[in-house]
């Protein structure tokens, strides 16, 4: 991630962090239309819960550590790209579907794209931000994905109760392609130069919490 100005540092880390809103909208919006997903589907309470719910969190919890090797790997950009893209695709899928198992399908996919929302969240305020402005962000972060558990309830419902739940899903899928875009044009990958005056820095004797090449907010 590049170090640059206060506005380029906040714009990359604000992208992220609608990524993670997302997440946390694609997770419990699906409680929403539980009762729908059953009588489309011709499937017990039982079956809709694992199927659409806890499928979700089987991929979500499978890729955590994936997502952060390709985090440290390739970097958030590449990295988080595609995993909106993976989300994105995940719900179009599972709004498209025409069996439990097509929609579980595309949960499956929405599940292991969105966990890297908190990761990626959490990697990008660790290369753009001080350690003394850590907390805060990460703390706005999380507000941020509460933010998105509260618009997936009553303001979701109304959504569907006005489109049906396929196309509120289908719309909904836009979002994290639209992140995806401003994720690839606004964040970088912090290019080696940056990591080599870091080292000298910390060679020299200056604090490696504190690089110079950081630039406070004011």
């Amino acid at each position: 991630m590049i170090c640059g100005t206060t506005d380029q540092r906040l714009l990359g880390w604000f992208v992220v962090a609608l990524f993670f809103l997302y997440d946390l909208f694609c997770r419990l919006s699906v409680d929403v239309v539980q009762e729908a997903l059953q009588k489309d589907f011709n499937c017990s309470a039982s079956t809709a819960s694992t199927a659409f719910g806890a499928s979700f969190f089987y991929a979500y919890g499978a890729m955590q550590i994936p997502h952060g090797y390709m985090l440290d790997r390739f970097g958030p950009r590449v990295t988080l790209t595609l995993a909106c893209l993976s989300t994105a695709v995940g719900g179009v899928v599972f709004a498209m579907s025409s069996s439990v198992g097509m929609a579980a399908a595309g949960r499956v996919l929405a599940g292991g794209g969105a966990g890297a929302a908190w990761l990626g969240s959490v990697k990008v305020i660790g290369l753009n931000f001080r350690g003394s402005q850590v907390s805060l962000f990460v703390g706005i972060t999380n507000a941020m994905g509460c933010f998105g558990g509260l618009i997936s309830q009553s303001p979701f419902a109304a959504l569907v109760a006005s489109v049906g739940w396929r196309n509120g899903v289908l719309y909904s899928s836009a979002i994290p392609v639209i992140v995806a875009v401003a994720l690839w044009a606004v964040t970088f990958d912090e290019p080696l130069p940056a990591r080599q005056t870091l080292a000298v820095t910390v060679a020299a004797g200056a604090s490696a919490s504190e690089p110079d090449s950081y630039t406070p907010l004011p």
